[in-house]
């Protein structure tokens, strides 16, 4: 594509246009540093008129708009593509007579946690610290309590959304209904979510953690947590990760350098956290007489700190990340899950983890929204670091998916996968919500300013040839 005249938008902003070479050009940069891309232009919004102002001259310039704000999920894109970066929109309130915060479309995970806690209430969020809030609500929202809270997206009260004709909408389960499902789920195909209202939840802390597990005992304990975890009650969020831990000074001693078997669960937790803890430990007995554990954090922990403790590497790397949903998880997957990638195996992968979801994120109660495949009880997710040896560690990653390919349902979850391929994307939703997906589309987005590389393709020449 020719090169793009930017002089009428820059003109109009408030905020700032960077095209390649500018030096705010980069801020655009994927958090995946292993995604490149060339966008035509990005506007750092520095408020929500800007926003609705790149919309409108996108398009009537035949280019599409992309969202990007913290850079979790990005994906690659060309230049046909005008980004439209919301870091900047960085309001975050708490009203904690209403329980409930509003927070604009740049904030991240951490910066609401600690605003949450100050009040003593907590906000239903992603396990990494510097995840956006609303880029993780608008794929759903599958956080390291999903089992006993549900979806970020179960908890929105109202959202401010440009659509596609350029327009500010409000957006609840009474004004503009059908866009407040829609954009519960569906990312960024017919909108950019400009500030999101919250629903906070009355918890203070939680009573949990992770064990550590060497090598050895890595077999054993997974073989244990399958069953373990197939009957912990909705109280408890629970996964299992193999993981390759790298050899870093930040890392404790008794696991850097080493392959460990990682047993995280997690219970809300009031300030009298006597029951709580007891209830978790008598629960967890069974899994501390199978094994050792080489490191243990398991015990009381302030809601704000569930990042820290339940979350993932928050430092930008060049990785690669699969995932699939699983049906069941009987002895027979555990052993293919372990041959591909257990110890022994010669697996160089960073991260398999095998989370268990169901409990309320499978029964939403209220007004859901677009967010879909909701109901599968596991689901297993690779994020590996990529390096000189990148295609066989993605050869490795192939092997492992294809390993459980008995026992894997139907879709994706939307928010776990980075791809630009439209089948794909298209499988984190069902028949039904994807056909009132398109008919939204048409209604809010005719021109077909949004479904760049990497959102759902919801206009008739997208699903051309898929």
């Amino acid at each position: 594509m020719s090169a793009v005249d930017f002089a009428g938008l820059r003109a109009r902003l408030t905020g700032e246009l960077a095209e390649p070479g500018d030096p705010s050009y980069d801020v655009a940069r994927p958090w995946n540093s292993a995604v490149v891309g060339r966008p035509a232009g990005v506007v750092i919004a520095a408020d929500a008129n800007d926003v609705r102002t790149t919309v409108r001259w996108a398009g009537s310039h035949g280019l599409r708009v992309a969202v990007h704000a913290t850079g979790h999920g990005t994906v690659s894109q060309g230049d046909d593509v005008v980004i439209v970066h919301t870091g900047r929109l960085q309001q975050c309130t708490v009203d904690p007579g209403r329980r409930a915060a509003r927070v604009g479309a740049g904030v991240a995970t951490r910066r609401l946690l600690d605003a949450a806690h100050a009040y003593s209430l907590a906000a239903v969020t992603g396990a990494t610290g510097t995840v956006g809030v609303v880029g993780h609500l608008s794929g759903g929202g599958v956080g390291p309590l999903a089992a006993t809270l549900g979806a970020a997206s179960d908890h929105v009260l109202a959202l401010e959304v440009v659509t596609g004709d350029g327009i500010l909408r409000r957006a609840t389960a009474e004004e503009n209904p059908d866009l407040f499902w829609a954009m519960r789920g569906s990312k960024a195909a017919i909108g950019v979510i400009t500030a999101a209202e919250l629903r906070l939840c009355d918890v203070w802390g939680i009573y949990g953690g992770a064990l550590y597990f060497t090598a050895d005992h890595a077999p054993r304990v997974l073989r244990h947590w399958a069953r373990w975890s197939a009957g912990l009650p909705d109280a408890y969020t629970t996964s299992l990760s193999l993981t390759n831990v790298p050899d870093l000074p930040h890392v404790p001693a008794a696991i850097a350098g080493r392959y460990v078997a990682v047993l995280k669960i997690a219970t809300p937790a009031g300030r009298d956290v006597g029951a709580d803890r007891d209830r978790t430990e008598a629960r967890l007995a069974t899994v501390r007489q199978v094994a050792p554990a080489v490191l243990d954090s398991v015990g009381v922990i302030p809601y704000r700190d569930i990042t820290a403790v339940l979350g993932d590497a928050a430092s930008p790397a060049p990785v690669h990340q699969d995932h699939v949903l699983l049906d069941a998880l009987p002895p027979e997957s555990v052993d293919a899950i372990l041959g591909a990638a257990g110890p022994g195996s010669g697996s160089r992968l960073t991260t398999v983890e095998i989370r268990r979801l169901g409990g309320k994120l499978a029964r939403p109660s209220g007004h859901a929204g677009a967010f879909s495949r909701r109901n599968s009880p596991y689901s297993l997710g690779i994020t590996t670091i990529l390096d000189g040896s990148a295609p066989s560690i993605v050869a490795t990653a192939d092997r492992l998916i294809a390993a459980v390919g008995p026992w894997t349902a139907s879709g994706v979850l939307a928010n776990f996968i980075d791809t630009t391929d439209p089948v794909r994307i298209t499988s984190a939703y069902d028949r039904a919500t994807l056909l009132r997906l398109r008919r939204m589309a048409e209604k809010y987005d005719s021109g077909g300013v949004f479904g760049a590389p990497g959102e759902v393709p919801l206009r008739r020449e997208d699903r051309a040839g898929h």
